[in-house]
């Protein structure tokens, strides 16, 4: 059997408006103070090339690392910031569904892989919509919800490779 591509998505931390917006500024504040600190001490120019470097350079830096997501007729894969990352086999695929969620109280922010008692563990990296899915392993229901701008469509592609019928509404979650 082939293990054809039905669904792919890249999203990055920066497609995330609090952190397009509200990161850039904190980070100029900072490295400005640090700056003017080290200006003051009469730092020499290498420690105030090497604060401002890092200190713009890492957070622009995270801000560009990506989640993609890949949808096979076997497999989804997830794969975020550094070594976060999941395979579900599809066979074990039991419930697929596109909702509204809120990232901050629901499973804390955004970026990487989190733990969250409403959809066990959480991929995000922006916005409020994903697809709350619940599989086997290893003879225990296991429950994972990925964010996607497409959630529609990831969703539809994962009914669809499942082999599971339509919409179906998961208890306490409203639908998108």
């Amino acid at each position: 059997m082939s293990d054809q591509t039905i669904y792919e998505e890249t999203q990055r931390l920066h497609h995330n408006a609090i952190v397009r917006y509200l990161v850039p500024l904190s980070c100029v504040f900072s490295v400005g103070l640090a700056a003017a600190v080290l200006v003051a001490q009469q730092a020499p120019a290498s420690s105030l090339a090497v604060t401002v470097g890092l200190g713009l350079g890492i957070p622009l830096g995270l801000a560009w690392l990506p989640m993609h997501t890949v949808v096979t007729e076997q497999t989804i894969h997830v794969r975020s910031l550094f070594f976060f990352s999941t395979t579900i086999d599809m066979a074990s695929v039991t419930h697929a569904e596109h909702l509204r969620y809120n990232p901050l109280g629901d499973c804390g922010g955004w970026g990487g892989a989190r733990p969250s008692r409403k959809f066990g563990i959480v991929f995000n990296m922006a916005g409020d919509r994903g697809v709350y899915i619940r599989f086997e392993r290893e003879g225990a229901e296991r429950s994972v919800l990925i964010g996607s701008r497409r959630s529609e469509e990831l969703a539809r592609a994962v009914r669809l490779a499942a082999n599971l019928p339509g919409e179906a509404a998961a208890p306490g979650v409203a639908p998108a």
